[in-house]
């Protein structure tokens, strides 16, 4: 779908009302500090077929702040979500983000994401559309996992802190090859 008509998906779509956000990590140090972004910790709304995060949301002292992220399991085993709309405020994408979502179609990214980390896509075999809000160019400096180097040291090399290589290989792990499959639209900003 072109993103001209897949805009208007986007502007129709409401933020989930019943979402549960919260701190990364050391809730302890950042309560002490009322404008801290917040993450999505859950989202409580089964049966959505489009998610849009929330750009905001409120902390413990009602002050509305940025959603900078989400936790992995908002999204993971979501069977019926068709559209995932991440506005540019979100600064990164968890492992196994959308691990399992089969019905995933779509999806927007942020132009901020520098790397696509490991399974983030496992499992997501119906997504059709990446719509980036960064060029081409920036796209192709985002690091996308697709697997490790693996080396396998033999014996040392006496009198030496060497050891040989027996085996020096590329394991590829097909967890994000649904989005080196899936179109990708560039400079799409809502």
């Amino acid at each position: 779908m072109l993103f001209k008509d897949y805009i208007k998906n986007i502007e129709c779509a409401e933020e989930p009302k019943d979402v549960k956000c919260g701190y990364s990590c050391c809730p302890c140090v950042f309560s002490m500090i009322r404008r801290i972004p917040l993450v999505v910790l859950m989202i409580k709304v089964p049966g959505l077929e489009v998610i849009k995060l929330p750009r905001k949301a409120l902390n413990k002292w009602g002050d509305e702040v940025n959603v900078s992220g989400f936790m992995s399991g908002v999204f993971q085993e979501n069977d019926v979500v068709t559209d995932i709309i991440l506005h540019s405020g979100i600064n990164g994408i968890p492992e196994s983000a959308f691990r399992d979502c089969k019905s995933l179609k779509r999806i927007t990214i942020p132009k901020h994401i520098r790397k696509i980390r490991r399974d983030v896509f496992a499992g997501c075999d119906s997504l059709e559309d990446i719509y980036y809000e960064g060029t081409k160019e920036e796209w192709e400096k985002v690091e996308i996992y697709t697997g490790k180097r693996i080396v396998e040291f033999g014996k040392q090399i006496s009198g030496t802190p060497v050891c040989e290589v027996e085996t020096d290989y590329f394991k590829h792990d097909p967890g994000n090859d649904p989005l080196l499959k899936a179109n990708i639209h560039f400079q799409c900003e809502f």
